[in-house]
């Protein structure tokens, strides 16, 4: 390995030098490795496809907006596009559901009118018809 190779051909030549030289055997995963060693790369990640699929499978579908959810999720599944399932799953999954009620602000209001205070029999006049002095 003395200079970087530089076309995917080179790659794969010194990679096969590598695991000769390591006396491992050629498999798809030991390929892998010394592929990306002689590149200077790093392996991406396989698309978890099935465990994706399986996800879909359980996903509700009772309402309009989870028929669509489930669409998109498919959609994106089956593209294999981490993009669109980031987007998909960023964004409110629970846009079509009703919003929540917004909670009461806390400034205090106005005390109501006088005519609308509850009077208990300590407040109210003894003699409601009595004139007063």
């Amino acid at each position: 390995m003395g200079s970087p190779a530089s076309t995917p051909q080179e790659i794969a030549r010194e990679a096969v030098k590598l695991l000769t030289a390591r006396r491992l055997p050629p498999t798809p995963d030991n390929f892998q490795a010394a592929y990306h060693e002689v590149a200077g790369t790093r392996p991406l990640q396989p698309f978890p496809l099935a465990q994706l699929r399986q996800i879909a499978q359980a996903l509700p579908d009772r309402t309009p907006a989870q028929v669509r959810f489930k669409a998109l999720f498919n959609k994106a599944v089956s593209r294999h596009s981490w993009d669109d399932l980031e987007k998909l799953l960023t964004q409110n999954p629970l846009a079509g559901a009703a919003p929540a009620a917004a909670p009461e602000p806390a400034t205090p209001s106005a005390p109501p009118p006088p005519s609308q205070v509850p009077r208990g029999p300590c407040c109210r006049p003894s003699w409601p018809n009595r004139p007063r002095a």
